[in-house]
């Protein structure tokens, strides 16, 4: 816009307009910085963070109708993401970040991090998911997770070291592991470990199809 020495208006140049912010629109600035905040510090579901954050936000029905859908914003979140998690390791020299290592309400989620034959055997619970793991009676090795590991390999002996370790937690917690039956798929080391494997007193019998319960 121009003006004269008198303040009298001379005519304007080019097709911008200058306006406030409407207030939907600084509601959902305001609603997509924390959801940003939340996905680059913290490592739950997208989706579910998105979810929470637009319950939290109690919109008006006009901001609503300009908030993008989950499906809609979780690619541009993704990459958002992307650019601050690790770069996977190339060796087995590393250090489990805390994020990684510690959950979101600050329990311990590296119950153990050994080598076996020089090779490094991690595995991630928490003391209640082991506490729900040894109250088992029933264990089925790829249904519910109480435990991750990372394992080199599947061989007898490094199968025979988790069960120690799981055996030592139990121990720990002052509880025993001693499931009746266990059901994985057919796995020759798995099963000739838990048909030799004696735990607090208790033996394990293995069968030998796939999907038998133990």
């Amino acid at each position: 816009m121009h003006t004269d020495q008198n303040d009298q208006y001379l005519g304007k140049s080019g097709d911008h307009y200058s306006h406030l912010p409407m207030p939907e629109t600084i509601e959902l600035s305001i609603f997509k910085e924390k959801v940003k905040k939340r996905v680059v510090k913290e490592t739950g579901a997208i989706g579910k963070i998105y979810d929470n954050e637009l319950a939290a936000a109690a919109f008006t029905d006009a901001a609503l109708a300009l908030a993008p859908l989950p499906i809609d914003a979780k690619s541009s979140l993704n990459r958002l993401r992307r650019q601050t998690t690790p770069t996977l390791p190339k060796s087995s020299i590393f250090d489990v970040p805390d994020a990684y290592s510690i959950t979101t309400n600050g329990a311990s989620f590296v119950f153990s991090d050994t080598l076996v034959r020089k090779k490094r055997i991690i595995l991630f619970a928490t003391d209640e998911q082991l506490r729900t793991l040894f109250s088992a009676t029933h264990i089925m090795m790829d249904d519910y997770p109480c435990v991750i590991g990372l394992l080199p390999g599947r061989t007898v002996p490094i199968y025979k070291h988790v069960f120690n370790l799981l055996d030592a937690a139990a121990r720990r917690l002052n509880l025993k592991f001693e499931p009746k039956h266990i059901m994985s798929d057919f796995e020759k080391a798995l099963i000739n470990t838990i048909a030799t494997q004696t735990l607090n007193g208790f033996t394990f019998i293995a069968g030998e199809r796939r999907g038998t319960s133990f």
